[in-house]
């Protein structure tokens, strides 16, 4: 996409419904949810999550109330726990 082109989400009813500006919205959307899959944590939007680090590939559903995904949660926790034994040994 170009500085210059008009932004994909002028269309976002086409993107809904189906239109000529369906094919940039829709890549637009699938690449804001790419790179926000990348960031630690992943990212959420209603019941599906993405998270590159753990779930590559695909979709899961996560647990109703949470944010973040699973694995990175555990993963911080296991880190910071780590963390706290050395600092008192």
């Amino acid at each position: 996409m170009k500085a210059t082109d008009a932004s994909p989400f002028e269309h976002f009813d086409d993107l809904l419904y189906g239109g000529k500006g369906c094919v940039p919205s829709f890549a637009a959307l699938s690449r804001g949810l790419a790179i926000l899959a990348c960031r630690a944590g992943g990212v959420r939007v209603g019941p599906l999550g993405w998270c590159a680090a753990h779930h590559p590939g695909g979709t899961r559903r996560w647990p109703e109330g949470q944010s973040i995904c699973p694995a990175c949660l555990r993963e911080e926790r296991q880190s910071a726990a780590g963390k706290q034994e050395a600092a008192s040994a």
